[in-house]
C-alpha cells in the first residue's frame, strides 16, 4: 500500500520532472519546491498557531497560578482559552504527519531510481514509461539483463530464464513478470559470487557451502544522475571512496538552512534559561516550570540539535536526499519569513485601525468638556 499510494506517485513525478528538465538534480529541486508549495496552507496555519501560542503564554501562566493543584479546572480553562483564540494545541503535528510519508516515499523513490532495476521496470505509469529517458532506462536494464543471463554458470537456470524471457530478452516478458519473481530475478538469480578461499567466480544461484562475496550482475546507474550535468548524485558525501566534497557542501548547506529556519521561530531572549537550569530550579523550589520558559528552552536546544542531525543524515544518505533537504530548508526559510512578515504587517494594520477608532472618541470628550466649562462660570455669576 505504501509503495502504491506514496512511493509510486513520487517516483513518477520525479521521472516526469527529469523528462521535462533533462537534469536529475533540477528534477529533485523542482519536486521539493512543488511539495513545499503544496504544504503552504498548512505551514502558514502552523506558523500562525505558533505565534498565537506565544502570545497566550501570560494568560496560560495566570490560569496555572489560579488553579494550582486543580488539574480538571486548569484543563477546562485552558481548553476555553484555546477555543477563544482559535488555537489547536496539536496543530503542529498535522504538518509533520503529512511530511513524514513524503520524506520516506522520496527516500524509497530515490533508492529505486539510483540502483533498483525491478522497481524501474514496475513503477512507471504507462504515459511515463513511453517517454524517452524512461524508455532508455528500461532498454538499458533489458540489455544488461540479457548479458547477465548469458553469463550464468548454471546452464539449467540460464535456459529456463531464456525460455521465459526470450532470446534476446524481451521487454514485455521481463516487465510482465510478477513482482516477487522480478525482484528475485535481480536479487537472487542474476548474482556474481566470488569465493574467499580460491577466488573462483560463479554466476547464478548461491552454491551450497558458499563462503565469499556476492554482488548483483545488473547494476546502475541506468541514467545520468547529476546536478547541472556536473555534480554526481548517484552516491553519498561519505562513502567507500572517501569524501565527495560537492555533495558534502550540499549536506552542510542543509544543516545551515535548518539552523536559520529553527532560529527564525525561536524567540531571542538573553534571560532565557536552559532545560537543565529549569529542572534544577524545579527540584530546589518544588514549583512546576513555566510553559513559556520550557518552550523557549526546548526551542533553543532544537536550534543546536536538529541542524547537525540533518547535516549528518544528508551526508550519509543518497546525494539526492541531501539536495532535497537543502532545497527544502531554503524554501522553508523563505516561506517562514514571508508568513512572519505578513503577521507583523497585519498587527500594524490592526494597531492603526484601533488608533483611528479611538481618535473620534477622544475629540468628543474634549468637546463635551469645553461645553461644560462656560456653564460652570455662569453659575458662579448667578451666585
Amino acid at each position: 500500500m505504501f509503495e502504491t499510494y506514496i512511493v509510486r506517485p513520487i517516483f513518477n513525478l520525479l521521472l516526469f520532472l527529469y523528462e521535462t528538465l533533462g537534469d536529475f538534480g533540477l528534477a529533485i529541486i523542482a519536486f521539493t519546491i512543488i511539495t513545499r508549495l503544496a504544504f503552504w496552507p498548512l505551514l502558514k496555519r502552523q506558523l500562525h498557531q505558533s505565534k498565537l501560542m506565544r502570545k497566550m503564554q501570560p494568560e496560560i501562566k495566570e490560569i496555572r497560578a489560579r488553579n494550582k493543584g486543580d488539574k480538571p479546572s486548569e484543563s477546562a480553562e485552558m481548553m476555553a482559552l484555546y477555543k477563544k483564540h482559535g488555537v489547536s494545541p496539536f496543530s503542529s503535528f498535522g504538518l509533520l504527519l503529512i511530511q513524514l510519508p513524503v520524506f520516506f516515499g522520496l527516500f524509497a523513490a530515490l533508492r529505486a531510481l539510483i540502483d533498483n532495476p525491478d522497481r524501474i521496470l514496475r513503477l512507471p505509469y504507462d504515459p511515463i514509461r513511453t517517454k524517452e529517458a524512461t524508455s532508455g532506462m528500461i532498454s538499458d536494464i533489458v540489455s544488461k539483463t540479457d548479458a547477465a543471463i548469458n553469463s550464468l554458470s548454471d546452464l539449467n537456470l540460464k535456459q529456463s530464464l531464456l525460455d521465459k524471457l526470450g532470446t534476446p530478452v524481451n521487454v514485455d516478458s521481463l516487465v510482465g513478470l510478477p513482482k516477487e519473481e522480478l525482484s528475485s530475478l535481480f536479487a537472487d538469480q542474476l548474482i556474481r559470487h566470488t569465493a574467499n578461499s580460491d577466488g573462483s567466480v560463479v554466476n547464478g544461484l548461491v552454491p551450497s557451502g558458499f563462503n565469499g562475496v556476492s554482488e548483483a550482475l545488473v547494476t546502475g546507474p541506468f541514467f545520468e544522475q547529476k546536478l547541472f550535468g556536473v555534480i554526481d548524485l548517484s552516491g553519498s558525501a561519505v562513502g567507500e571512496n572517501g569524501l565527495y566534497i560537492p555533495v558534502l557542501m550540499i549536506a552542510l548547506l542543509a544543516g545551515v538552512f535548518q539552523y536559520f529556519q529553527t532560529k527564525q521561530l525561536t524567540a531571542t531572549n538573553k534571560k532565557s534559561k536552559s532545560i537543565r537550569e529549569l529542572i534544577r530550579e524545579s527540584g530546589d523550589t518544588g514549583k512546576e516550570p513555566d510553559t513559556a520558559e520550557i518552550n523557549a528552552a526546548v526551542g533553543g536546544s532544537m536550534s543546536y540539535i536538529f541542524p547537525p542531525l540533518i547535516a549528518f543524515i544528508s551526508a550519509t544518505s543518497p546525494a539526492g536526499l541531501a539536495l532535497y533537504f537543502a532545497t527544502s530548508g531554503l524554501t522553508g526559510l523563505i516561506q517562514q519569513r514571508t508568513v512572519l512578515s505578513q503577521d507583523v504587517e497585519e498587527m500594524q494594520l490592526v494597531a492603526d485601525v484601533v488608533e483611528q477608532e479611538n481618535k473620534p472618541t477622544s475629540s468628543k470628550k474634549k468637546k463635551k468638556a469645553t461645553k461644560n466649562r462656560p456653564a460652570k462660570k455662569s453659575n458662579k455669576k448667578n451666585r
